[in-house]
């Protein structure tokens, strides 16, 4: 699931939409949104709309929508859950092999300096 995905769950959860047509829905304008606001705490919010990443017509309807459907404790859960499901996965299944040592070796090591 993307962090757009989870955005858009807790979202629906406050009946708020992500670029949707109501004037208490989230213009997203930058794709950088998501995941700032899927690791960072409340305050990324904020400062990913002084960014100008997302705005809102009716800033005080999206909060109070928010603060009602108690969102933040959904997405704390929503991120424990996908860290918990990341860990099972490094846990339990080996993810190296031949055919990906190449690609391991170049994210970590190919620096396109040359």
């Amino acid at each position: 699931m993307s962090t757009k995905e989870i955005a858009q769950e807790v979202l629906s959860h406050a009946d708020v939409k992500i670029n949707g047509n109501r004037p208490w829905d989230i213009q997203v304008h930058d794709e950088r949104f998501y995941s700032k606001i899927l690791a960072q705490n409340s305050l990324s919010i904020g400062e990913s709309y002084m960014d100008g990443w997302w705005d809102c017509e009716q800033l005080d309807e999206l909060f109070n929508k928010i603060l009602r459907a108690k969102l933040d404790k959904k997405l704390k859960f929503k991120l424990k859950l996908k860290l918990f499901i990341q860990f099972l996965k490094i846990s339990f299944f080996n993810m190296q092999s031949k055919s990906r040592s190449t690609i391991v070796a170049k994210q970590h090591y190919d620096l396109g300096n040359d």
